[in-house]
């Protein structure tokens, strides 16, 4: 009977050994991936479609005024992004008046797109 308990009791050790070595194996593995993915950069998709659409649609066209509907999809677009900052530069670049304001205004529309895509 003591040499079966004993057996017994060691199986439970080495099982609770094994145990013990695949979660501690698992915790570190898993580590691993958490700071590869916590090191590289994510893309904000929502800001990022929105500078791709602002930048077809206003930049992008040869000379010519961006179109009704154009112009309402952009606001739409900007409001849906709920970001005040971007909100309030949009607003300070479409009431420009003179072209050094639109400049002023576009380029720091555009910076902020730019840091806020990557985060």
């Amino acid at each position: 009977m003591k040499g079966a308990v004993r057996i017994i009791i060691i199986f439970i050790i080495f099982l609770l050994l094994a145990v013990n070595l695949f979660w501690g194996w698992q915790y570190f593995r898993t580590k691993e991936q958490l700071q590869k993915y916590l090191q590289s950069p994510r893309l904000n998709n929502p800001v990022f479609n929105f500078a791709k659409f602002f930048i077809d649609k206003v930049l992008g066209e040869e000379g010519g005024e961006v179109g009704f509907e154009d112009r309402l999809k952009l606001e739409t677009a900007v409001r849906e992004l709920k970001d005040n900052e971007i909100l309030g530069l949009w607003q300070e670049f479409i009431a420009s008046q003179t072209e050094e304001e639109v400049q002023k205004s576009l380029r720091r529309l555009l910076q902020t797109l730019i840091n806020k895509i990557a985060y």
